[in-house]
């Protein structure tokens, strides 16, 4: 697991499982929880919250219904364990768990969960004597695990305990196995005349008997007694993962009910860990621009993949999420810029750096021939750039005409307007007094109104990236999550949050009113 997670030499840290989840093709792991202990279920999630994954957590009525004998408190653990045998078609079935508890769990000819027991295992018990008997020792699992045969009248206290407890579980679970073929004969003798002219599968094979968990050892050679149980009648295995082994039947099994995937489910779960860029204006730690991600989920729109959010996961563990087209620009970019030079060459081969630029650039290419509205978008998109990009050339050349401004002019400052009235001049610094002053008292629904700037780099027909300013105005407040809804005056729309939006409040009173 922890190659899987940190890489064969990382340490296990948040930045070796995101630098290993990005070289995945599959960045995000499934993990599958089988558990009856909310505690540890909370400490499994928090070990995996900084590491890309999407966690299942598993109930017993996904193994069996309520009609076939599941009831509510009945352990997940147990289900799993149960359904293992179930789908190999081995019932009759008896499966004993050796674990923190003894438990047993029976299923008859038919498949229908019979009921079981639960009792202290093997570490409990020994535990319980130290525990609750001042001066019996303590025996750990290692001291007893691996012994068989010994004297029933020992002749020292460590002895004594371990004959003891081995023979209680030794009787008990052979006890167990009576028990559980006698039940079977009486259902078998209390079935209806038309019942038993039923063809089962399972009507003349042996019952099976399951030994799972850590103690399985033990418990086998417990269970190997012919002169105490009818083992020619049996068919008795150790299967010590069985649990697992149910887990994966019933994934199994899911994935057939789905079925195949639509055209638009398999093209969504091809983005699915696909490597993505995208042109930031703040550099990272490196002085790269260009922040590198993948693809980790998908939210399907109501109506087609045109109403498709994506999740992605940046390198330095940011998250965004991106419409279909934006999804297409960024793997372009990755196509055109892929992984960084300073990537771990350990890693990052140039046999995986060639693969996953072109897992990037053949995903956008489907994109392009599977989703008939994208090239629309993208081609409406293409003109607004233009037009952005027009209009700054327009605005810089009409800045360069004004010689007493020119003085001063910055590479941001192109779209700054001109104020040739003193009047005007005179509002302008009214209205910067005022905003200044709410700046850091005003709360929620009071930014109302207020004006606000953001630079946006901006290709111009040469290709360079221009910074253009620009300027909206707050149109709403969002109480639950805190957000304040911009809008600018080429139409575009943005969220902010409080600190992006005394910062764009305070560019606008720098760049329009001083």
């Amino acid at each position: 697991i922890h190659d899987e997670v940190f890489g064969n030499e990382g340490q296990a840290d948040k930045a070796h499982a995101l630098q290993h989840a990005a070289a995945r093709k599959s960045p995000c792991l499934s993990v599958y929880i089988v558990s009856t202990n909310k505690e540890n279920e909370r400490g499994l999630a928090y070990a995996f919250s900084d590491i890309p994954n999407r966690i299942f957590r598993i109930e017993n009525t996904d193994f069996f219904s309520r009609e076939n004998g599941c009831y509510d408190t009945f352990g997940v653990d147990r289900a799993a364990c149960l359904y293992s045998g179930f789908k190999l078609g081995r019932f009759p079935l008896l499966v004993i768990d050796g674990g923190t508890a003894m438990t047993y769990t029976g299923l008859d000819a038919k498949g229908k969960i019979m009921g079981g027991g639960i009792s202290p295992g093997l570490c409990a018990r020994f535990r319980s004597l130290s525990d609750y008997c001042g001066n019996l020792p303590s025996i750990s699992f290692e001291e007893f695990n691996g012994l068989d045969e010994l004297p029933a009248f020992a002749t020292d206290t460590r002895t004594s305990m371990i004959t003891s407890i081995f023979q209680e579980v030794g009787v008990h679970s052979r006890n167990i196995v009576k028990q559980f073929l006698k039940e079977l004969r009486n259902r078998s003798d209390g079935a209806t005349e038309e019942s038993q002219k039923e063809p089962t599968l399972v009507s003349e094979k042996k019952p099976t008997i399951y030994v799972t968990g850590g103690d399985s050892g033990f418990l086998m050679r417990c269970l190997r007694k012919p002169d105490e149980l009818p083992l020619a009648h049996l068919d008795i295995k150790e299967a010590k993962h069985l649990a697992s082994y149910g887990i994966g039947h019933l994934i199994n099994e899911k994935s057939k009910e789905a079925g195949e995937p639509t055209p638009e489910d398999a093209l969504r779960l091809k983005l699915l860990g696909q490597r993505v860029a995208k042109q930031f204006t703040d550099p990272d730690i490196d002085g790269d621009l260009v922040y590198r991600g993948t693809i980790v989920s998908v939210s399907p729109g109501k109506k087609d993949m045109d109403d498709d959010l994506y999740k992605i996961r940046y390198d330095d563990g940011d998250g965004e999420e991106f419409t279909l087209d934006e999804v297409y620009d960024a793997l372009k970019k990755y196509a055109q810029v892929g992984e960084k030079e300073t990537a771990s060459p350990r890693i990052w081969t140039k046999e995986r750096r060639d693969d996953r630029k072109e897992g990037s650039e053949s995903s956008a290419k489907q994109l392009l021939e599977e989703v008939p509205t994208l090239k629309a978008t993208l081609e409406k998109k293409a003109e607004k750039v233009k037009a952005k990009a027009k209009a700054a050339t327009v605005a810089t050349a009409a800045a360069s005409e004004v010689p007493e401004k020119a003085e001063n002019a910055t590479p941001n400052s192109v779209k700054r307007p001109r104020i040739a009235e003193s009047s005007e001049r005179q509002l302008g610094e009214t209205k910067k007094a005022k905003q200044e002053s709410t700046i850091s008292q005003l709360p929620g629904q009071r930014y109302l109104g207020l004006r606000v700037a953001k630079y946006f780099p901006i290709e111009n027909d040469e290709g360079e990236l221009v910074d253009i300013l620009y300027n909206g105005k707050v149109v709403s407040y969002e109480a639950e999550s805190k957000f304040w809804h911009i809008e600018y005056s080429d139409g575009d729309e943005e969220d902010f949050d409080e600190t992006e939006l005394k910062k764009a409040i305070q560019l606008y009173i720098d760049e329009f009113q001083s």
